[in-house]
């Protein structure tokens, strides 16, 4: 007679790899995960643009958009994430892939100061183009829907009064190491801070998740890149093998 316990393990396994799966999907409503062969809706969105026009989802349907998370008044990593931004931009360009296969979207999640005529200045700081790179705010309900619920992109406000971090950053994100050959922010601008242009309020910083997000033609959700040095020759790849 075969034992009945191997029938009764290999069950087991499959049901706790089920159970796996489900927290799995809870918990990605709220962070991001990169996914092999990925395609689902992303977030459909009407926000206020640098230029001081609407932008929404829609405009950019028949066009690929590559977009990213940031607050203009941070003085770690989003600095950097503009750069690589500005640089795949760059590279796009070179590419002949910028603008009407293209775009590059910027969402602040620090919507009650990033106002769009906040935005635009921080866009002359990178040169970026209209209708190239898109630098957006709203209502912060607005925001929250997009980013989190939409995007499924952590991002969280604290203050001095809640301990001076949120945690956040130690769970989410990834080791800074910048390749060899990478152009940093002070070469890029030309001088060696930011600090001039910060509007520093200490009463609140975000922790945030570094990701950038590739968005077809279509408006599905195609890969997220968990990094704060990007990888363009992997964007570039992920985008010529869209069409």
């Amino acid at each position: 007679m075969i034992s009945s316990k191997p029938r009764k393990t290999r069950a087991l396994a499959v049901f706790a790899g089920a159970i796996v799966a489900l927290l799995f999907s809870v918990c990605s409503s709220s962070a991001a995960t990169p996914t092999a062969g990925l395609s689902i809706p992303a977030p459909v969105w009407e926000l206020e643009s640098h230029t001081g026009e609407t932008l929404s989802s829609n405009d950019l349907k028949g066009r690929a958009y590559v977009v990213n998370f940031t607050w203009t008044n941070c003085r770690d990593t989003c600095p950097t994430l503009s750069l690589q931004m500005a640089l795949l931009r760059d590279r796009l360009r070179e590419e002949g892939l910028l603008g009407d296969r293209v775009a590059l979207v910027s969402m602040s999640f620090d919507p009650e100061r990033d106002t769009p005529e906040r935005l635009r200045k921080y866009a002359e700081l990178f040169a970026a183009g209209d209708g190239e790179w898109h630098f957006l705010t709203g209502t912060p309900e607005e925001i929250e829907r997009v980013i989190t619920q939409g995007f499924r992109v952590s991002y969280r406000p604290f203050t001095p009064e809640r301990g001076g971090a949120s945690g956040l950053r130690e769970e989410l994100t990834p080791p800074l190491e910048q390749s060899r050959d990478d152009t940093t922010l002070s070469e890029y601008l030309g001088y060696d801070s930011m600090s001039d242009f910060l509007e520093i309020d200490e009463s609140i910083d975000f922790d945030h998740q570094n990701v950038f997000i590739l968005v077809d033609a279509d408006g599905n959700i195609r890969n997220y890149y968990l990094t704060v040095f990007l990888d363009r020759d992997e964007v570039i790849a992920d985008i010529k093998a869209l069409s």
